[in-house]
């Protein structure tokens, strides 16, 4: 287990001062990263984000100090609203469904 750095803030700190956190599929943020970071840092996200794993797909979690900031942020990458709670409990769910397409025949 990797500790944090010197002078960088604890995970409860974060989670109190960025509670509107937005979770996006990394393999998404990795298609689209200039966008997705571009955005993220003219709307204020915390510069270090948080990563959840739900079923074997990755998503970044992007925190927002507010509410206005990561509906934007939101809607132009279609995210889904995470709250710090379901993120440490692993209670979250995606809502994406994955489809393995196949080749028949």
């Amino acid at each position: 287990m990797a500790g944090r750095s010197r002078g960088a803030e604890t995970e409860a700190a974060i989670d109190r001062q960025y509670p509107y956190q937005v979770a996006l599929l990394a393999i998404e943020v990795s298609y689209r990263f200039d966008n997705v970071d571009f955005l993220s840092r003219r709307l204020g996200c915390y510069r270090l984000n948080h990563s959840y794993y739900d079923d074997g797909e990755g998503f970044v979690i992007y925190c927002f100090p507010e509410k206005d900031e990561a509906e934007i942020f939101l809607k132009a990458f279609d995210g889904h609203w995470i709250t710090p709670e379901q993120r440490k409990k692993s209670t979250w769910k995606s809502p994406w469904v994955r489809q393995l397409v196949g080749r028949y025949g």
